[in-house]
């Protein structure tokens, strides 16, 4: 098995154009991987690379999980935007401590509100980071991976041809 790499977005379905149109965009999902313990959560948090999203993106999710506990820290708040909008994805949340995936309840508080941010992320594209914060101790271990869940669409962030109402 190999990977195959396509320079636009991925439109499935039989029936492209017309009434009876049954096409739709791909859902793709990137994941990065954060050492907790190559971060100064407390005193100087700076925010991480995580992944680039193609111009025109939208943002359907984020999937937080904590995969090795942090030592040291109590707790672990995670913003998630670009470089210079820190939190224009989501929100502050807490991850906890303990191995787990971060509910889903509290992924959509964090996004909520940020509808228009989430629905196309612009026409170039976009570095999107996260800071990680503590508020006991920096964490001598852990990692955490968050995964973007998103559409590639237009670089404007239009679906060709358009999506037709139902």
């Amino acid at each position: 098995m190999s990977f195959a790499t396509f320079s636009g977005p991925v439109r499935t379905g039989t029936v492209r154009y017309g009434a009876a149109e049954n096409t739709g965009l791909a859902v793709l999902v990137r994941t990065a991987y954060v050492n907790l313990s190559a971060v100064a959560l407390v005193t100087s948090p700076v925010a991480q690379a995580l992944f680039t999203l193609p111009a025109g993106s939208k943002i359907l999710n984020f999937v937080t999980e904590v995969l090795v506990a942090p030592t040291g820290a109590t707790q672990v708040a995670v913003t998630i935007g670009k470089s210079g909008s820190a939190a224009e994805f989501a929100a502050s949340f807490n991850t906890g401590v303990s191995v787990a995936r971060v509910t889903q309840a509290t992924m959509d508080t964090a996004i909520s509100g940020k509808v228009v941010a989430l629905n196309n992320i612009g026409t170039s594209d976009v570095p999107v980071t996260a800071t990680f914060t503590a508020t006991t101790a920096d964490a001598t271990a852990g990692q955490i991976a968050i995964t973007v869940v998103y559409q590639q669409r237009a670089d404007d962030g239009a679906q060709i041809p358009a999506a037709t109402a139902a």
